[in-house]
């Protein structure tokens, strides 16, 4: 699951194949073999997305778009 433009890989998370189970089992070994990465990949992947889909960046857009 998840959107796949969302996601840098190794920096805000992984994107496996969904039927690839043993990649999924893979990635999700190196997440708890790592639990410090996994944390800097959620952060990294909610700051990502924040900057480019939060309200500051919705408002923006909107401006641009309506030239004010």
């Amino acid at each position: 699951g998840g959107a796949p433009e969302t996601i840098r890989p190794g920096w805000t998370g992984f994107v496996v194949d969904p039927h690839n189970h043993a990649a999924l089992a893979d990635r999700l070994a190196v997440l708890l073999a790592d639990p410090a990465a996994g944390r800097a990949m959620g952060a990294a992947g909610r700051q990502f997305v924040l900057d480019r889909f939060g309200v500051e960046q919705a408002r923006r857009t909107l401006l641009t778009a309506l030239d004010l």
